[in-house]
């Protein structure tokens, strides 16, 4: 019987610590969701009251990954009821957290779309000009000339 070590097989494996609700601070509905702090007669806090904006808090969250922010956002029955845990937030840091996140995510849907069409249309110029010309082309040749334009447009390697 042969061991690992002379297979040249190694594990690595990485301590990487959880975040756990126990390890986190529980959320207080006097400070804002976000940053932590008090409202301040120049900067003060506003409820979420509306199921919209907890529903784009949810998102928002969700996307962000910020674990900490997720923690927070458990203590609530359903995530996206943002009222039901009294959150209160400053506008400066719902725009940052929420809209910002939000719009990015659209504009990178957006970015990739565009290059995903131009992937699309520059393989199908490639294909339609292989074919005037009489080239026979079999589907190996395709998908590679596909993968190929999709990654110099940096575009998703999908047919559809």
């Amino acid at each position: 019987m042969t061991s690992l070590a002379s297979q040249n097989i190694s594990f690595h494996f990485t301590k990487q610590a959880l975040l756990t609700r126990s390890k986190t601070i529980p959320y207080d509905s006097n400070l804002c969701f976000f940053c932590e702090e008090k409202a301040k007669y120049q900067n003060p806090l506003h409820l979420v009251s509306t199921s919209s904006a907890g529903s784009s808090l949810d998102n928002a969250v969700k996307q962000s990954k910020d674990p900490k922010l997720l923690m927070k956002l458990l203590t609530a029955l359903d995530s996206t009821d943002a009222h039901a845990i009294d959150i209160k937030y400053h506008k400066s840091c719902w725009a940052k957290h929420v809209t910002g996140v939000l719009c990015k995510t659209i504009k990178d849907d957006e970015e990739r779309s565009r290059n995903e069409t131009a992937a699309k249309l520059e393989f199908l110029n490639l294909t339609q000009a292989a074919l005037d010309s009489g080239e026979i082309l079999n589907i190996a040749q395709l998908e590679q000339a596909f993968v190929s334009i999709s990654n110099e447009n940096n575009s998703p390697k999908t047919l559809s």
